[in-house]
């Protein structure tokens, strides 16, 4: 390397650090005069840690609505758990008053927090106040009251569960949204709530 070529890259070092130094005052100037804005992307971090995640919503597969219909005209005496944890998702079946019994029957009393969240969300898909107030809803109300998992959005729900299941469940869940002021789907996101529920659209 050359003297000339030597001069010229410490030349080039010397622009890029003055670049940079400009930038940092220019960061720092920026945090200091608006610091809130500068933690933004920090705060929603720590204020997602130990929320958890919603179980999203799964397609049930034919075979499995197939399996359920064969059920109930007798030529299948036994669901297959796999189809039972994906039936959860499935508002008309998850409702039905013999998808319950069978539930009882065959002592699915602590399902899995999947299908457990599938049940609440088939309950919400339906929602009215005539169903409410229905034997479906205490039922799940009573399988939600029970679960002793570690799902944060369970236990949440578990917690709140006069808004999540309850009679007045809309009326308790349209006070909390006025109370935090929140875009609908913000704060049905921060439940864990389907946006476009029946339950959601009685509540809005």
């Amino acid at each position: 390397m050359t003297t000339g070529d030597l001069g010229a890259e410490l030349l080039d070092s010397l622009r890029a650090l003055t670049i940079a130094t400009r930038d940092l005052r220019q960061e720092a100037a920026q945090f200091l005069s608006h610091p809130e804005a500068s933690l933004e992307n920090l705060q929603a971090t720590i204020n997602s840690l130990g929320q958890g995640k919603p179980a999203k919503r799964v397609v049930v597969p034919q075979d499995y609505l197939r399996q359920w219909q064969e059920f109930l005209t007798g030529t299948c005496k036994q669901l297959e758990s796999r189809a039972v944890r994906y039936l959860c998702w499935e508002p008309e079946v998850a409702t039905d008053g013999r998808f319950q019994d069978y539930l009882d029957r065959e002592e699915y009393q602590n399902l899995s927090a999947r299908s457990l969240q599938g049940l609440v969300r088939s309950c919400h898909a339906l929602w009215s106040p005539t169903f409410a107030t229905g034997s479906i809803a205490a039922r799940v109300r009573r399988r939600l009251q029970s679960y002793q998992g570690a799902n944060r959005f369970l236990s949440r729900w578990r917690d709140a569960l006069p808004m999540i299941l309850g009679s007045r469940g809309t009326e308790n869940f349209a006070d909390d949204l006025l109370k935090h002021l929140q875009p609908i789907k913000t704060h049905c996101d921060s439940w864990g709530i389907e946006e476009q529920s029946l339950y959601t659209q009685q509540a809005i």
